[in-house]
């Protein structure tokens, strides 16, 4: 299962470290495994991270992005360039 957490890059950084110093339980080493998703990411950004696959220009207008020959999408080069909102506007 893949999931996104808001995690204060302070105790991210203090848990990372307990993990590469040996402490630390499952949680510990899931969030210091995890793909940190900077404040200023864009909607692409976030996407091509959580199916780690690269985005593919098929037009100045729409991107495509595939994985593995399984899922596709298409959307307009607007969204994909847009900042990323956790959660929603806030």
């Amino acid at each position: 299962m893949k999931m996104i957490i808001d995690i204060d890059e302070d105790r991210y950084d203090k848990n990372y470290l307990l993990v590469k110093n040996g402490m630390g339980d499952d949680v510990h080493r899931a969030v210091a495994n995890g793909t940190p998703i900077p404040d200023n990411a864009t909607n692409g950004d976030v996407i091509t991270e959580i199916l780690k696959s690269s985005n593919d220009m098929h037009s100045t207008r729409y991107i495509g992005l595939a994985q593995e020959d399984t899922i596709y999408i298409e959307v307009g080069s607007n969204w994909w360039n847009s900042p990323y909102q956790k959660g929603g506007k806030e």
